[in-house]
């Protein structure tokens, strides 16, 4: 599992934060086939949506109410959205380069022809042509993306195959403003991604046999790592007459809680200046020093983000 590269000068809480997402496999990774470059994110996921979509293609008889259906194939197609946020200034500009990195990976490769006199340029020292002949592309931006058990081949080990068709959406969040250095740069301290991803299936999947007996051709745990044979536990007999006795009531004005509540954290639970993911919670980004309470502060950051994730939890 790739570890989530760390920015020179981690402030205590974007540090924390980056362990957090390495120890629990929690980033979204994306990688060029073609190029081979690979660029990880750190998983505050927005949105997430997946979708299978059967392809029929109608076909009307004369005398037939119901035309003929055509059976053409299943498609596979995952929404992702996700926010990138930053502590300080060192982390929204490592942020900033990584976007930039997967924006580039929406483009091709190319044969680049370099025998044909001399080379013309753009800005950057990017080829553009040689010699007034054009490059020739010679591969589609095609990506393997990982996050967790969601978006992972049939055998669980490498990410799925796709083709970003709807492009990459940036928004950066104006209401949190920008981060600044004196040369006058600004950074977003944090913004939104957002992509669609059309899986392309790599291996056979379907059913052999029929008749009420057809075995799955395809690896068991597809498509999220899950052991289909594994069964819901037996259901539990409670002897009749259980669990009337009358419990006695709490002294009136002390709170009630339910021990089989789940856990769940909120923006009040988070000490402030610390950056972190919870529904319903607004970012709040500070520059923090590596002062001994800011480690204290991002060590309870770790300890509530990791009980929030229901890992470590009770």
């Amino acid at each position: 599992m790739p570890n989530i590269k760390r920015h020179k000068r981690a402030s205590a809480v974007s540090a924390a934060r980056q362990n957090i997402a390495n120890t629990l496999g929690w980033y979204i990774q994306f990688e060029h086939i073609l190029s081979g470059e690979k660029v990880s994110f750190q998983a505050f996921v927005t949105d997430y949506s997946d979708s299978y979509t059967q392809q029929w293609t109608p076909e009307d008889i004369f005398g037939r109410m119901d035309p003929l259906l055509n059976y053409g194939g299943t498609k596979r197609k995952i929404t992702l959205a996700w926010d990138v946020v930053a502590a300080d200034y060192g982390e929204a500009r490592f942020n900033l380069s990584s976007m930039q990195l997967l924006a580039k990976m929406q483009y091709p490769t190319y044969t680049v022809n370099r025998q044909m006199g001399p080379t013309s340029q753009v800005a950057g020292g990017e080829i553009q042509t040689q010699g007034g002949a054009t490059n020739t592309i010679n591969g589609a931006p095609l990506m393997r993306v990982t996050f967790t058990d969601l978006i992972k081949d049939q055998a669980g080990k490498t990410g799925l195959l796709c083709a970003m068709t709807d492009g990459l959406s940036f928004k950066p969040n104006l209401e949190n403003g920008f981060v600044y250095n004196r040369a006058g740069e600004a950074i977003p301290k944090i913004y939104s991604l957002n992509c669609s991803l059309d899986v392309l299936h790599e291996h056979e999947l379907g059913w052999e046999g029929g008749g009420g007996s057809g075995t799955w051709i395809g690896a068991n745990a597809f498509p999220y790592n899950v052991d289909d044979q594994a069964t819901p536990q037996s259901p539990v007999v409670i002897p009749e007459g259980a669990g009337d006795t009358q419990l006695e009531p709490p002294p009136e004005g002390a709170p009630v809680t339910d021990p089989t509540a789940p856990r769940t954290i909120s923006s009040n639970d988070i000490p402030e200046g610390n950056v972190t993911h919870a529904p319903n919670a607004s970012y709040s980004v500070t520059d923090l020093n590596q002062s001994s309470e800011s480690n204290r502060q991002a060590a309870l950051l770790a300890n509530k983000l990791l009980g929030g994730f229901g890992v470590f939890g009770e």
